[in-house]
């Protein structure tokens, strides 16, 4: 599945902290990260938030929604994260990017104490959703049991979400897949394999892509 450095307390502890607003901190492996996330931008109750950033991360926020405490944003060592729209919401929800992964605009909303992880060297295009939660409980009325849990969504290394693709609450996607333009994905999906649809399905195993664009030299794309 997906490699990702994630945070410690014991590692945390290598890491430069600072205050960047009241009740969320920044922890910087060095001084080589940028970050955007202005005062419009934020929306925060509680405290205990940390956003921590690997050597050479580069994220800016659209919009950031902090609820319920203790949430974890963690990018990993060369990410570079575009157009990001994110909610962390009950204490101790968490979204890990590994090292290396690219984003052309992404809403994530980890709820409930869940996480969404994502393996380094992944690659997003444009409207990609990923959420660990529906938001509202849908209960049973007879044994008065919740039949939607949060569930953490989990995406391996070198995996490349075309445009608008959706993923659904509780969710793997293996390492090195790829999921097509307007996909929704509610079921696992096995490494090395193309899945699209609604739901999406997988239509070929055993794949590989290059993040080289054709006919181009530059490679620093989105998965456009």
């Amino acid at each position: 599945m997906g490699r990702v450095r994630l945070m410690t307390l014991q590692n945390l502890s290598k890491y430069t902290r600072s205050e960047i607003y009241p009740g969320l901190e920044l922890y910087t492996e060095t001084e080589n990260y940028n970050l955007r996330l202005r005062p419009k931008e934020l929306s925060l109750i509680g405290s205990g938030y940390r956003i921590v950033l690997g050597d050479g991360a580069d994220v800016r926020f659209d919009h950031l929604r902090l609820r319920g405490g203790d949430g974890v944003f963690m990018v990993g060592q060369g990410a570079v994260l575009r157009g990001v729209q994110a909610t962390l919401k009950g204490r101790g929800s968490g979204i890990y990017f590994g090292d290396g992964c690219k984003t052309g605009g992404v809403r994530l909303v980890a709820a409930e104490g869940c996480r969404i992880t994502v393996g380094e060297g992944s690659l997003f295009s444009h409207g990609i959703t990923i959420r660990t939660s529906d938001m509202h409980p849908i209960t049973d009325r007879a044994t008065g049991e919740r039949i939607n849990p949060a569930e953490d969504v989990t995406v391996g290394s070198d995996v490349w979400l075309a445009q608008d693709a959706h993923l659904q609450k509780g969710v793997t996607i293996g390492e090195g897949c790829v999921i097509g333009t307007a996909s929704l994905v509610t079921r696992d999906v096995p490494p090395h394999c193309l899945a699209a649809g609604v739901p999406a399905r997988v239509l070929r195993e055993n794949i590989t892509w290059e993040r080289q664009l054709l006919n181009e030299d530059d490679s620093d794309d989105n998965g456009e």
